[in-house]
């Protein structure tokens, strides 16, 4: 079960915004997302929030891959 704050946090990366990291990540636009999510570090950061931002998506081929991304999140 997620936690509320992750949950909250979660709408901070929109769709686009996961589409063009993986685009970047890549080199390409064939992919479908199945799942974002976002993990929290165990350690947390000194300026910000320091999370994971996990991604399941099935590649150009068809097949499922899950691809983690460190994300900071600077206080506004």
């Amino acid at each position: 079960m997620e936690d509320l704050e992750s949950a909250e946090h979660e709408e901070e990366i929109s769709g686009e915004d996961v589409n063009k990291i993986l685009q970047k990540y890549l080199g390409g636009t064939k992919f479908v997302v199945i799942r974002k999510a976002l993990k929290p570090l165990a350690t947390p950061g000194m300026l910000g929030r320091h999370e994971n931002l996990e991604i399941t998506f099935l590649n150009s081929s068809g097949v499922k891959e899950t691809q983690s991304f460190f994300v900071k999140f600077l206080p506004k």
